[in-house]
């Protein structure tokens, strides 16, 4: 579902669409379905809070281009977008502020927290 809705996105005239319901919650889906080894977190990146990145396939196990996202964050926003961007501006699939925020910024938690090494029961 994912890749359909990204490849019909990408067709789409500018301005391109955000924050459609059933994709953030496709979205949402798939991040949660993804492990620790799916993800990398990056840090602050200077421009709008903190960068994270989601690959469909685990990275070192990725050759070429793969379906990927970027997450900019902080504590009460997300921004989603393609991170096949190669360090150019592109729109975002999404753009949350606030509790809107909060389900994409509680599942990052989760996996920056298992990413780190940490156990999340505690």
């Amino acid at each position: 579902m994912i890749k359909e809705y990204i490849e019909k996105w990408n067709n789409l005239p500018s301005p391109k669409p955000e924050n459609d319901k059933r994709f953030i919650n496709d979205f949402i889906e798939f991040m949660q379905s993804k492990d620790k080894n799916h993800y990398e977190f990056e840090g602050e990146n200077y421009y709008c809070g903190f960068t994270a990145t989601l690959y469909e396939t685990e990275p070192q196990y990725s050759y070429g281009r793969v379906l990927a996202f970027e997450f900019a964050y902080g504590q009460d926003f997300v921004k989603v977008f393609t991170a096949n961007h190669n360090g150019f501006w592109v729109p975002e699939y999404i753009n949350l502020k606030g509790g809107e925020a909060a389900p994409i910024l509680g599942i990052l938690h989760h996996k920056l927290i298992e990413w780190a090494g940490f156990n999340c029961e505690q």
